[in-house]
């Protein structure tokens, strides 16, 4: 999951680098920059989460290439479907997190 706030000046979106699973394990206040230079002071309570995409697309391609090398036309197939189906299992779990995040 990404975590990012809004600029209020122009709208831009400032990605914050945190591992934080709740807005708790945040600073309650801190000052972040925009890409424009605008200098603003957050709280945790403007901090948005949001889902790191292409998980699902990245394990049917890594699966794909993998049976594929393996298993030919057969194993690509095949190796989509099982390396798909778990990024599509990490991509709800991500949704979950995000979810959690934003309405806590």
């Amino acid at each position: 999951m990404k975590l990012y706030v809004i600029c209020p000046r122009c709208g831009a979106k400032i990605l914050i680098q945190s591992t934080a699973k709740v807005r708790g394990e945040l600073p309650y206040s801190f000052e972040l920059i925009c890409n424009l230079g605008h200098k603003e002071i957050y709280n945790s309570h403007n901090v948005l989460a949001g889902p790191e995409l292409g998980k699902v697309q990245g394990g049917i391609i890594i699966g794909g290439l993998l049976g594929a090398v393996i298993g030919g036309p057969l194993g690509a197939v095949l190796g989509g479907i099982i390396l798909g189906g778990a990024g599509a299992s990490t991509d709800n779990t991500e949704k979950e997190a995000v979810a959690r995040f934003n309405t806590s």
